[in-house]
């Protein structure tokens, strides 16, 4: 009779963390941060700050 061989805690958990890797790497994709984003919070201090200035 043949004895299946089991994998240890260990050894699934490393693979496991090499699958979700893989995937991160494959299957997302970083977005480029945007200038001013109209109606942001930065975009508004700046508009204020120019609307200050020409006044």
């Amino acid at each position: 009779m043949e004895q299946k061989t089991k994998l240890s805690h260990d050894a699934m958990d490393a693979l496991v963390a090499s699958v979700i890797g893989w995937y991160e790497r494959h299957f997302t994709h970083i977005e480029e941060p945007t200038g001013d984003v109209a109606f942001s919070d930065e975009w508004e201090r700046k508009q204020i700050a120019r609307e200050l200035h020409w006044n």
